[in-house]
């Protein structure tokens, strides 16, 4: 419904296409009673009970509220994501610091790759295709792990250490290749938008025959709706904008090792 480029905004300019966008259809409400025709038939809205403001306001605090609790709790698990990511990377370099022979080199020697291809998929995640390349790297730290450090009873235990955290690793990478293809749907924001647009419509009705206290209300309720769904929109979704998770946890992971 909304292009991907808006994602790509800073927050001012969001807040400012949001605020023009509200702003324009809280400006044609308040037009349309400015209309003769309308104004002399505005006793038809004396009757229009005050409870439908409340009613539609409700509604569409609602509709935010679990709109933005959920944009929250994808953006918390996306960064727990990453942490966990980086987690499994220091592990298995702490245990290969500890591994002999050649099988720990070159098992070491393959961290690296699956970062740079962690870093080349990182502003495309929700292409399948980018997403192989780290899946192929990690795939080749398995089968080194399993063929390569098999050579003695300490490298043996460190083996199932490391596969375990590789586990842990391959678990975070998903969710976080998963969480990039989560975010607000069409069918949310058209609710959303719906209710704005209700209840915008409504407290003109409400208005109608007073253009001083439309003005007002109008201002004050396309201020609300533009400030939450602004912020809605700014983290909507975690790996791309502005405030957007990076991959730096990761990078910073194979640093030297402590």
């Amino acid at each position: 419904m909304l292009p991907d480029f808006v994602y790509q905004w800073a927050e001012s300019s969001i807040f400012l296409f949001v605020l023009f966008v509200t702003g324009t259809i809280a400006l044609a409400a308040h037009l349309l009673f400015r209309c003769q025709w309308i104004t002399a038939r505005a006793v038809w809205f004396d009757t229009m009970s005050p409870v439908l403001q409340s009613l539609c306001g409700t509604m569409f605090a609602l509709a935010v509220s679990f709109l933005a609790s959920s944009v929250w709790q994808t953006e918390d698990t996306a960064k727990q994501l990453v942490d966990e990511e980086a987690r499994g990377i220091r592990l298995i370099r702490t245990y290969l610091d500890s591994a002999f022979g050649p099988g720990a080199d070159n098992v070491q020697n393959l961290l690296p790759g699956y970062v740079d291809a962690v870093i080349a998929e990182w502003p495309r995640m929700e292409s399948q295709d980018v997403a192989l390349i780290g899946e192929q790297r990690l795939t080749s730290i398995y089968r080194a792990t399993i063929s390569q450090l098999a050579d003695g009873e300490l490298n043996r235990s460190l083996q199932q250490r490391i596969l375990g955290a590789l586990d842990g690793l391959s678990r975070a990478r998903q969710g976080r290749l998963t969480i990039a293809n989560e975010h607000v749907s069409d069918g949310q924001w058209s609710t959303v938008f719906s209710l704005a647009f209700l209840l915008i419509l409504v407290i003109a009705i409400c208005h109608a025959k007073s253009v001083r206290a439309r003005v007002i209300a109008l201002t004050i309720i396309t201020t609300a709706i533009t400030v939450s769904l602004s912020v809605i929109l700014a983290h909507d979704r975690p790996f791309v904008g502005r405030l957007a998770i990076t991959p730096q946890p990761i990078l910073d992971a194979m640093g030297p090792a402590k």
